[in-house]
C-alpha cells in the first residue's frame, strides 16, 4: 500500500502553532482548492530509512528500520537463554508509534511516499489520523521551537486525503510563509501510530537539496516510556500528539516509546 503525502515546507504564520497542540484552523484554505502533488517524475527522491530518529537502537542493530523492535526481540537472540517477546508485542513494536523522520532541505515542497504495513483503518477511539496519519513539524530559529506543518488525514469527499479505493493520500498545504521557504529548515515527520511503514522517501522539487538532520553529539541520554496503550499514544489526535513525541521536542532529546496496548506487562524479555 502507497501512501503519498504532500507536506509545504513553509512555517505558514498564519496557520501553524508552536509545539503545544496546533493544528488546522480557519486560516487554512478549502480543501477544494487544496493542490495536488506533482508528479513523483518531476521531484528527486531521497531514502527516508537513514532519516528515522528516535528508537534508541544503534545502526549496528538489526532491524527494520520504521520499527521500534529489533530483529532480536522476534528470534530472543539478544539473551540466553533465547527470550523471544510475545508474538502481540512483536506486532505492536513494528509501528511507527515515537518514531520520526529527520531531515533538512531548502525546498519550498515536500512529498512522502511510503508503503505502509496494513491499510489505513480507524481503531477503537482511535482515528484514522490517530491510526495510521502523519504529522509534520518545523523547526523554527526565530522562536527556538517546533511548528506543526501539516498533517495527512482523511478527506475522501473533497477528493485529496485518504483515497480508500486505490489506497493513497494526496495532501497539499498551502504556504503563506514565502520567504521560510527559500531557507534550509529541519522537519521531523512523526511516523502512524498504530500503522508502520516497510519503505518511505522524501521528494523535493529539482534544484533543491535534502540531507539528515542528525541529533547533536552532544546530546543528552534518551529518556525511556514502558507501558501500554496510553504510552503507545492511544486515543491522540494524531502522531505529533504523542505525550512521548511532545517531550521529544520540548526537551530536545530522545523519548523512546515502548508502549505496547494491552501488552505492557512486564515481560522479562522487554527488560533484557
Amino acid at each position: 500500500m502507497v501512501l503519498v503525502v504532500t507536506l509545504l515546507a513553509a512555517l505558514a504564520r498564519a496557520h501553524t502553532s508552536t509545539d503545544g497542540g496546533g493544528g488546522p484552523s480557519s486560516a487554512h484554505p478549502a480543501e477544494g482548492v487544496r493542490p495536488s502533488p506533482p508528479p513523483a517524475s518531476s521531484l528527486t527522491w531521497t531514502d527516508g530509512a537513514a532519516m528515522v530518529q528516535n528508537s534508541g537502537w544503534n545502526a549496528s542493530v538489526a532491524r527494520s528500520p520504521y520499527a521500534r523492535l529489533p530483529l532480536a526481540a522476534s528470534s530472543g537472540g539478544w539473551c540466553s537463554p533465547p527470550c523471544p517477546v510475545r508474538a502481540p508485542v512483536w506486532k505492536e513494536g513494528q509501528n511507527g508509534a515515537g518514531l520520526y523522520l529527520a531531515f533538512k532541505t531548502d525546498a519550498p515542497s515536500v512529498v512522502l511516499n511510503a508503503t505502509l504495513i496494513s491499510q489505513a483503518a480507524e481503531a477503537t477511539n482511535c482515528g484514522v489520523a490517530c491510526n495510521t496519519g502523519v504529522d509534520m513539524y518545523a523547526y523554527d530559529n526565530r522562536t527556538s521551537a517546533w511548528r506543526w506543518v501539516s498533517t495527512a488525514w482523511p478527506s475522501p469527499s473533497s477528493g485529496g486525503g485518504w483515497s480508500w479505493g486505490g489506497n493513497v493520500i494526496y495532501r497539499a498545504m498551502v504556504a503563506t510563509d514565502a520567504a521560510l521557504q527559500r531557507r534550509t529548515t529541519r522537519y521531523r515527520i512523526h511516523l502512524p501510530i498504530y500503522n508502520g511503514l516497510t519503505a518511505a522517501a522524501i521528494g523535493v522539487p529539482a534544484g533543491s537539496t535534502v540531507s539528515l538532520d542528525p541529533p547533536p553529539t552532544d546530546q543528552l541520554p534518551p529518556v525511556l516510556f514502558y507501558g501500554t496503550s496510553i504510552v503507545n499514544g492511544h486515543v491522540a489526535s494524531r502522531p505529533g500528539m504523542i505525550f512521548t513525541n511532545v517531550l521529544s521536542r520540548a526537551l530536545a532529546r530522545p523519548v523512546i516509546n515502548l508502549g505496547f496496548g494491552g501488552q505492557g506487562t512486564m515481560d522479562p524479555s522487554i527488560g533484557r
